[in-house]
């Protein structure tokens, strides 16, 4: 990894080994690149299943999924992976040691119902947690090239990453947090249950893109002024340290702050209720800073 300045970093991708044991930029990039490869190319897939939730899954959420698991699911070297597709399958005993231990937590695509329905608003989500805390994440929209991760306990971006070729090497900008513009009539992103079940009074633009993914991107760049949705654990897991490293705050609605540890507390990790399971107890409300937080929960409701 080459240092230009104080602002930017370029990294000479590399090709990740079999087993990923610790946070690597540039080996996680080259994954990131890799699935987001397999995504473009069954873009627009136009033909789906549904899971036993109602929730959409391709061919391309498992085809990605496994390419993580064969670099992440390793429990005979501690290394545990929980993923969208694949985690229900696993007992409570790995997933204690995945909590406990070394974790990738991913959404191979996050936002399968805009992919399958041929509307460009998904994303891939890699979260990384030590001891139950999330220490690192990224996300990457294949199609418009944004990539975010951080690098050395900060928050990094690249534009207009094109996969034809792969690329070699990666410019990367050091981000800072947007200015707050909610009080300006900045616009919401929310959830699809805040559109089916909630209600909001608010004067301020309002769009529900089903991805989380997305939506952290648009909050990160300042399109989005907050973030209001129910949420699962590899929905947010990425985006979590990019947010917090640039002091985004986050929390539920009756104010319990969500930091980078993972807990019981505030997401149901044990909840024998499986659709339940591994969602956060309470809407999620992300915003550059409290003032914005503390609007947005007085406006909301839902059932």
């Amino acid at each position: 990894m080459k240092r230009n300045n104080t602002v930017s970093i370029e990294l000479q991708i590399e090709r990740a080994p079999f087993i990923m044991d610790l946070w690597r930029p540039a080996q996680i990039a080259r994954l990131l690149f890799c699935a987001g490869g397999i995504a473009l190319k069954n873009f627009p897939s136009m033909r789906w299943k549904l899971k036993s939730d109602n929730s959409l899954l391709t061919d391309t959420d498992i085809r990605i999924e496994k390419l993580f698991s064969k670099h992440f699911n390793h429990p005979e070297k501690g290394i545990f992976m929980i993923g969208e597709e694949t985690i229900a399958e696993k007992e409570d005993e790995y997933i204690s040691a995945a909590l406990n231990g070394k974790c990738w937590i991913v959404d191979p695509i996050d936002g399968t119902a805009p992919f399958a329905n041929n509307i460009p608003t998904w994303g891939i989500s890699l979260g990384f947690s030590e001891k139950g805390r999330l220490s690192n994440g990224a996300i990457f929209l294949p199609f418009s090239g944004e990539l975010y991760m951080t690098v050395e306990n900060s928050a990094w971006m690249a534009d207009n990453v094109s996969l034809d070729p792969m690329p070699k090497t990666l410019k990367m900008k050091k981000m800072r947090r947007p200015r707050a513009n909610f009080a300006k009539g900045g616009m919401l992103s929310v959830s699809q249950d805040i559109v089916k079940r909630g209600s909001l009074n608010l004067k301020n633009p309002v769009q529900a893109v089903c991805c989380s993914v997305f939506s952290a991107a648009g909050l990160l760049r300042g399109r989005y002024s907050a973030y209001l949705g129910s949420s699962k654990l590899w929905d947010v897991a990425g985006a979590i340290p990019l947010l917090l490293s640039l002091g985004f705050h986050i929390a539920l609605p009756d104010g319990r702050k969500i930091e980078r540890q993972i807990s019981d507390e505030n997401c149901r990790l044990f909840d024998s209720r499986k659709n339940r399971r591994w969602r956060y107890k309470d809407s999620l409300i992300i915003s550059p800073d409290k003032k914005t937080f503390d609007s947005l929960r007085k406006a909301f409701s839902i059932t």
